[in-house]
């Protein structure tokens, strides 16, 4: 028979017992999740290195190494994913990853996704935008780039932009000249309308942009759009 001070004091014990057990395993968790943490913030910076130097491949005009680097970033971004499905840097640099590589149906998810999480990160709404209207969106695609700039309203940035917007309109457009020439008359004519209208969003953000209003005049007179041409040709000065 215990006594009531025997009981008492493996009460006692006990609740010391237990409570050093709950202390430990309370320690071992954060010492697991700060480990956890550096971990994926050290695969994280990776991701970055690879972004980074994918960049300065393609400055230098080197495409397949660049290409590399970006499908390593992209390999490297989703091990993040991963361990951390919420990461805010690797979804965008997903997005980012795949829309240099020309996935653009890949870019659009994550960077749509990136969007939901920090909806006044200006960049991800602005490479969703330039991605959605590689991906044939220009209504929607032109509302993101819209916003990022209401977001961030640096001229600068937004020079950045309309060159974007011009090289997507310009590639368009020789690639329909291409196939005019190796497939006939009318089999790029798809690809000349889309760069047409990628080069009126850009008018539509900077109506004053008389290289914008010529480059237009000079598309739609050179595809029979004659109409359109005379519209644009009215706001040149």
């Amino acid at each position: 028979m215990f006594n009531s001070y025997s009981v008492g004091f493996m009460n006692f014990c006990l609740r010391f017992f237990l409570t050093f057990v709950c202390c430990a395993l309370c320690l071992t968790a954060c010492q697991n999740g700060e480990k956890d943490n550096a971990a994926i913030e050290g695969m994280f910076k990776k991701g970055v290195r690879h972004t980074l130097n994918a960049d300065e491949f393609l400055a230098a005009s080197n495409v397949a190494e660049a290409e590399k680097e970006f499908k390593l970033s992209v390999e490297v971004f989703n091990n993040v994913l991963t361990m951390d499905s919420t990461h805010f840097g690797a979804v965008g640099g997903l997005g980012y990853s795949y829309y240099q590589l020309g996935e653009f149906d890949k870019a659009v998810e994550h960077l749509r996704r990136a969007t939901v999480i920090d909806p006044k990160f200006a960049e991800n709404h602005r490479l969703l935008g330039l991605a959605l209207i590689n991906f044939g969106d220009l209504l929607e695609g032109g509302r993101e780039i819209q916003y990022a700039h209401q977001l961030d309203r640096d001229t600068a940035y937004f020079r950045r932009s309309m060159r974007d917007l011009e090289k997507i309109g310009q590639t368009a457009f020789e690639k329909g000249n291409r196939l005019d020439a190796t497939m006939g008359r009318q089999a790029g004519r798809s690809y000349q309308h889309f760069a047409v209208g990628v080069f009126i969003l850009a008018h539509d953000l900077e109506p004053t942009n008389q290289y914008i209003i010529k480059a237009i005049v000079e598309m739609c007179n050179k595809i029979g759009d004659t109409a359109t041409a005379e519209v644009y040709e009215k706001k040149l000065r």
